[in-house]
């Protein structure tokens, strides 16, 4: 079984999904909160996908478990 490393922690793994990095930034009482989605796609493990905050580049494949 091939495995590929992800791009957000480093481990390797043999189910990655492309996403695209998203920062939020909350609202405060002085600043307007922020939400960024960068444009470079990368290629993350579930665990980070489950982690931090990211939108799908693309969909998974249908047998493939969704994040």
């Amino acid at each position: 079984m091939t495995t590929s490393t992800c791009e957000s922690c480093g481990s390797e793994e043999t189910t990655l999904y492309r996403v695209h990095r998203r920062y939020i930034t909350p609202q405060a009482w002085d600043t307007p909160g922020v939400d960024r989605i960068l444009d470079e796609v990368e290629s993350w493990c579930f665990a980070c996908c489950t982690s931090y905050p990211n939108v799908f580049a693309e969909e998974p494949e249908q047998d493939t478990p969704r994040p």
